[in-house]
């Protein structure tokens, strides 16, 4: 027996200002690219939700956005929801859908920049903790930081020791 295949797709993005004169609004889209989606499917016979089993169609889950910030599975008929992960942004987990009549499902996904974020760590069908992380952007920044903290002490022990050998 075969079921048609239709695909739940979209693009992953978040908003930022190109506007100099209104520095605070957020005008425009950003798409993200690498972001990780994840699809979860109701498994008709046990009725729990289950991390969609993309290898038994030839496909990947979870997979990661090109640089357009775009996705797309093909899925067989069924209830489905998925989330979004990118560092240095917040978590992002679907309403559920339902994906039927080879009508396809467009969820275009917005995610706002975090600086500091939690992921949750589930095992597919429960959350079991959370993992803490911090922006790429936000350790750079630290590291940045502190090399030009030390920077500036290293040269004011050496303007202090020249003023002292006078």
């Amino acid at each position: 027996m075969t079921s048609a295949m239709t695909d739940p797709y979209g693009y992953v993005y978040t908003k930022v200002n190109n506007d100099s004169k209104h520095p605070l609004v957020l005008n425009s889209e950003q798409r993200i690219e690498n972001a990780r989606v994840l699809l979860y499917w109701q498994d008709t016979k046990t009725n729990e939700w289950v991390k969609w089993p993309a290898q038994n169609y030839y496909q990947e889950n979870p997979l990661f956005t090109n640089k357009q910030g775009e996705y797309s599975f093909m899925v067989p008929e069924g209830n489905y929801y998925l989330t979004v992960y990118r560092d240095g942004y917040q978590f992002y987990r679907s309403e559920q859908f339902t994906v039927k009549n080879n009508d396809p499902h467009l969820s275009n996904v917005f995610i706002s920049a975090n600086i500091l974020s939690l992921q949750p760590l589930t095992n597919f069908n429960n959350t079991i903790g959370v993992a803490f992380g911090v922006s790429d952007n936000i350790v750079m920044g630290i590291w940045l930081l502190l090399i030009i903290l030390s920077i500036g002490l290293l040269v004011g022990l050496f303007i202090k020791t020249a003023h002292k050998r006078r």
